[in-house]
């Protein structure tokens, strides 16, 4: 009886031990899954406030990008502004010089008919060049409208190679006013010459 209850003793003992062994190891694989699953979430979480800081970070580029633009696309529209209000003023300023030109030719020719020079040549041109004239100032007005016209545009590109166009014409409208306007002084001097000329002939 003795022996049994010893036995039995050592049985329960055993038993308790390796209860307890077990308690452990689980207690270890408890704590070991929780400890994987914190650092799943842990990473998880990370993984997502590193998109959403590379998403903030991507906005914000965007915005500066646009912002840089805007600036951009600003500035060379003042200064395609600024470049087509000179333009205006140079093409106008040089259609009023040639005007004083076109009026002195008018007054040589009134001071060549009074002493009898020959003008005919000369009056013809300077007709042929007011009607030059016209169509420089129709040119010129044109190409005003088109260049004001650039800044409230859709399309800035389309609008300033539409300025540029009208520009040119402008230019090429007073060039040819210019060019008989030389021809009608030409014309002028000619006749003058003619006239001293005979003169010289007549008195030798």
């Amino acid at each position: 009886m003795f022996k049994f209850v010893v036995v039995v003793s050592i049985f329960c003992f055993v038993f308790s031990l390796t209860t307890l062994a077990f308690a452990r190891e689980g207690i270890q694989e408890s704590s070991k899954s929780s400890s994987g699953q914190e650092l799943r979430l842990e990473f998880k979480e990370n993984k997502q406030n590193l998109k959403q800081d590379f998403k903030e970070r991507k906005d914000e580029f965007k915005e500066k990008e646009a912002s840089r633009r805007a600036e951009l696309k600003e500035k060379k529209l003042e200064m395609v502004k600024k470049r087509f209000a000179y333009l205006s003023r140079h093409l106008n300023a040089y259609l009023l010089r040639l005007d004083r030109v076109s009026n002195k030719i008018s007054s040589r020719i009134a001071k060549l008919n009074a002493k009898g020079v020959d003008t005919s040549v000369g009056q013809a041109k300077l007709n042929e060049a007011k009607l030059l004239r016209d169509l420089a100032k129709v040119a010129i007005d044109k190409a005003i409208i088109d260049a004001q016209s650039v800044a409230g545009a859709a399309d800035i590109k389309v609008a300033t190679d539409k300025a540029v166009v009208s520009i040119k014409d402008a230019k090429t409208a007073l060039f040819n006013y210019h060019k008989k306007l030389v021809e009608a002084t030409r014309a002028l001097k000619v006749s003058r010459e003619l006239r001293e000329g005979t003169e010289s002939a007549e008195k030798d």
